[in-house]
């Protein structure tokens, strides 16, 4: 076993950077539940998914006050960022789970093999095929969930943000239309904390990083993104982050001559669009274009890494990431 797989696994064990503690009394009481033994009416479970035993994969399902007889349901798949255990909870979607009660949407929240989700350049060396995972979790969701198939979607935070890009990149159908907050779509990586953090791989002279690894989507998508600029974590304008094992050198969130690319240039590119059309609004500015799928992108002038808050009224995601689910049905 390698070190770096180790270090992945003892992670793990030790609750990687979340310090949540699990809802121990929830999960006994839903732990033998399945979609066909729920309840009716409203509610929150964690339910597995898989073969069982260690192999079984686990997520979290909000179904609305309707359940199980109101379907079809719309449905959203919601990504935590790494080392995000108990992201259901978090304050921000429980402000989705108001909107969901209100407009009859179920809400997935998959977890990722420790903590973490394979986005292919991040985080934590997860060698899962999260992908695979994902593209198999919806096909039976749609069929035990009733849900209505030309409005299933996807967003994440982060690492899960990241995921939802590899996603849209590689199975672009598999859903309506994608939202990533604060996840850039590549990056350069080192296995080993050793290269000096003043290294910028963008230099031919630097060694010690792997290639530049970077989403190469397979057709457009609809797809938004919501970038702060103030993110050190997955910084807006490129650069350096330690994942806690290995460091990572991401690309920028829109177009810097310092790189051969960025988020946005690589969704452009796909998207078929001409160079966005640029607005401003309180707490930033919005960038859209439209070629054979319509592509937006909001630039936060404050807040860090974090969810945009909703309580300082300066962007609410939840709400421009729900509007645009609502305008691209399948």
């Amino acid at each position: 076993m390698s070190i770096r797989l180790l270090a992945v696994i003892l992670l793990g064990f030790v609750g990687f950077s979340c310090g949540e503690a699990p809802d121990v009394a929830n999960e006994t009481q839903t732990q033998r539940l399945t979609p066909a033994t729920l309840p009716a009416g409203e509610g929150t479970y964690k339910l597995s998914f898989g073969p069982g035993g260690i192999l079984a994969r686990k997520y979290w399902v909000y179904v609305p006050p309707s359940w199980p007889n109101g379907g079809p349901y719309r449905a959203i798949f919601n990504f935590h960022g790494a080392g995000a255990s108990n992201y259901h909870t978090t304050t921000a979607n429980q402000d989705l789970v108001d909107r969901a009660r209100a407009g009859n949407v179920i809400l997935f929240f998959p977890l990722g093999l420790l903590k973490t989700w394979n986005a292919g350049h991040c985080c934590l060396g997860n060698p899962a095929d999260d992908v695979g995972f994902v593209s198999d979790l919806v096909a039976e969701m749609e069929t035990e969930f009733s849900l209505d198939t030309d409005q299933v979607y996807a967003m994440g935070h982060s690492n899960g943000g990241m995921l939802v890009q590899r996603i849209a990149a590689e199975m672009p159908d598999l859903f309506a239309a994608y939202a990533s907050v604060n996840g850039s779509v590549g990056s350069w990586s080192s296995t080993t904390l050793s290269a000096a953090p003043g290294c910028d791989p963008t230099d031919a002279a630097c060694v010690g990083w792997e290639p530049l690894w970077v989403q190469t989507p397979t057709a457009p998508v609809d797809i938004m993104m919501v970038e702060s600029k103030l993110d050190t974590v997955v910084p807006y304008d490129g650069g350096l982050n330690e994942d806690g094992v290995g460091l990572i050198w991401y690309l920028p969130a829109i177009p810097d001559p310092g790189y051969s690319t960025s988020t946005w240039e690589v969704w452009e590119a796909t998207n078929g669009c001409a160079g966005p059309v640029i607005t401003n609004f309180g707490a930033g500015e919005r960038w859209r274009c439209s070629g054979a799928a319509d592509l937006k992108m909001a630039h936060i002038d404050i807040g860090s890494h974090e969810w945009p808050e909703l309580t300082t009224g300066t962007y609410d995601a939840n709400k421009h990431i729900i509007d645009f689910f609502l305008a691209h049905p399948r």
